[in-house]
């Protein structure tokens, strides 16, 4: 099936790592929150090509950002910021994907969230479902 995409954005800025990893936790933590549907369960290991499970603690935010900084071999691009992909399940038929760029504070990088939402999601039959998805991108 092929998924809907909500997309946030914002706007480049310089932040100390302190600050970013803890954005990053609390964006995590709201979609964790949020159910099984939208819980970003596994990450993309870039060396590997695969989803790995990972522990959801505020140490772990900060090594998955340490590994996923833009670097080009020994070269580190700290303005370009951070490349996170996540899925809720390793089942491709049942999961949800969300790709997230945080750090960058390049004037012509953006920071984003990409959710992307399966057509079967009980967001488009269940109205309270609906109203909470809502409230979670407004807060």
């Amino acid at each position: 099936m092929q998924p809907h995409s909500i997309i946030l954005w914002a706007e480049p800025k310089k932040e100390i790592f302190e600050i970013l990893s803890m954005k990053c936790y609390n964006i995590l933590k709201v979609l964790k929150n949020f159910g099984n549907d939208l819980n970003p369960k596994y990450i993309l290991d870039f060396e590997t090509k695969q989803f790995k499970e990972y522990k959801f603690n505020k140490i772990e935010i900060k090594q998955i950002l340490n590994e996923n900084i833009n670097k080009e071999e020994n070269k580190i691009f700290s303005d370009l910021g951070y490349r996170l992909h996540f899925i809720s399940h390793l089942n491709t038929n049942n999961t949800t994907g969300i790709s997230m760029t945080i750090g960058a504070s390049f004037e012509k990088i953006t920071n984003t969230l990409v959710i992307g939402i399966r057509q079967d999601f009980s967001l488009y039959n269940n109205y309270n479902i609906n109203l909470k998805l809502i409230k979670l991108f407004k807060d």
